[in-house]
């Protein structure tokens, strides 16, 4: 499966993945064609950067997007910005220096963000959520310790201090075998 024209290649330069998809993406570096790309580099050392909100995405990489989206028969919204909202309220502490880039070719940089991070937005997701779903699927699927879903927990406390959220969160917790952890106050 390729791209037709310039999807990628020279629209898109550096995106950040935070969902599961990153579980996905390890070392050698998987192709759309289940081909195995022998140029894809680790990741280089990262140049700090100030992480931007992409909601809107840019235009350059919407178009990108729906590019990639009508070749491959992906939903239109297969990459959107909303995780970026988590910007305005605090990523965990460590989130840009535990990023995993993969480069594919010359013009494309995808940060991804960390198996432990990606429990502390899943945790957050599934007690959002209010019930099973995907995101506690995929939560599942990353197998987390209970000291990270701990960590996770605490962290999800400063993105909604409420006494509703830490009772469901509590719940959720109880639900993933984690009972009695210290939530603060």
């Amino acid at each position: 499966m390729r791209c037709s024209g310039p999807s990628l290649n020279s629209l898109v330069r550096q995106i950040g993945a935070t969902t599961s998809s990153s579980s996905v993406v390890r070392s050698p570096c998987p192709r759309a064609d289940d081909s195995t790309d022998k140029g894809c580099r680790p990741a280089r050392r990262w140049q700090r950067r100030t992480l931007q909100t992409a909601d809107p995405l840019p235009r350059g990489l919407a178009a990108a997007s729906d590019r990639v989206a009508a070749d491959f028969g992906l939903p239109t919204d297969w990459l959107n910005g909303g995780p970026t909202s988590l910007l305005d309220l605090g990523l965990p502490t460590g989130f840009e220096d535990r990023l995993q880039w993969r480069h594919y070719g010359p013009a494309l940089g995808v940060a991804f963000a960390s198996r432990l991070d990606q429990v502390h937005f899943k945790l957050y997701a599934a007690v959002d959520a209010g019930g099973p779903g995907k995101h506690e699927a995929d939560l599942r699927r990353l197998r987390p310790t209970s000291d990270e879903l701990v960590a996770a927990a605490r962290w999800t406390r400063t993105h909604d201090p409420s006494d509703g959220y830490r009772a469901m969160l509590a719940a959720a917790l109880e639900h993933f075998g984690v009972d009695g952890a210290d939530l603060g106050a």
